[in-house]
């Protein structure tokens, strides 16, 4: 990894070290934060549209986990805005309103799934 790619990585490492620390929220997945970017980010979210069109359940068991994809595309927005990078950041933002409307609407109302989505996002 040369320099500049090393001091990126160090600054989005501490970037998530904040947010954890301000929110309580333990990251299970650090490497997808720091491989999200639009197209990554895009991929995801049609994956995670096709999982839930082909078999509910499975979308259901994995909330965690789409919570988690969904707080750090969020997160990888505002740190891009954050650093000055307003086109990255815009085009993410738009993801993640799409998936975050999408995951909102999607979960059970006031099942498991549902309360932790919210409590996590909000």
């Amino acid at each position: 990894m040369d320099a500049k790619k090393l001091v990126e990585r160090m600054k989005q490492d501490r970037y998530l070290q904040v947010q954890c620390s301000m929110t309580g929220y333990e990251v299970q997945n650090w490497e997808l934060f720091f491989s999200i970017d639009e197209d990554s980010a895009k991929n995801l979210f049609d994956r995670l549209k096709e999982e839930f069109k082909a078999d509910k359940e499975v979308f259901k068991k994995n909330y965690k986990a789409i919570t988690e994809m969904e707080m750090l595309i969020n997160w990888k927005a505002r740190y891009y805005s954050e650093v000055g990078e307003y086109d990255k950041s815009s085009k993410l933002s738009r993801i993640w309103e799409k998936m975050h409307d999408f995951n909102g609407n999607h979960f059970d109302y006031n099942t498991e799934e549902w309360k932790y989505y919210f409590q996590t996002i909000d």
